[in-house]
């Protein structure tokens, strides 16, 4: 990681190189591929890691942690995954 007094600097050099900008599309297309959950999308107030598919993420026990509460109060947390919701990530038909 590098400064904020740092950043413009070395924006300029990566495009003087020959890297090029990218936007949105293009993270959502990577992280899809690497099947990483988006806030807002995967994850959210009303989606929980449980629902998410994500309960390997979660260690119910390591001791307290923010959200600990509300997460032991999620019927089937057990589950590791919602089936009946769409995961991150996925596979293309093909022979």
């Amino acid at each position: 990681m590098i400064g904020n007094a740092y950043a413009a600097q070395l924006w300029e050099e990566l495009i003087k190189r020959g890297a090029k900008p990218c936007g949105l599309g293009a993270r959502d297309t990577l992280r899809l591929e690497a099947a990483m959950p988006l806030y807002g999308h995967e994850l959210s107030e009303e989606i929980d890691p449980f629902q998410a598919g994500l309960a390997w993420a979660v260690k119910m026990d390591k001791g307290d942690f923010l959200g600990r509460a509300a997460l032991e109060k999620t019927p089937g947390r057990q589950i590791a995954a919602d089936t009946s919701r769409p995961g991150v990530g996925g596979q293309a038909p093909g022979p």
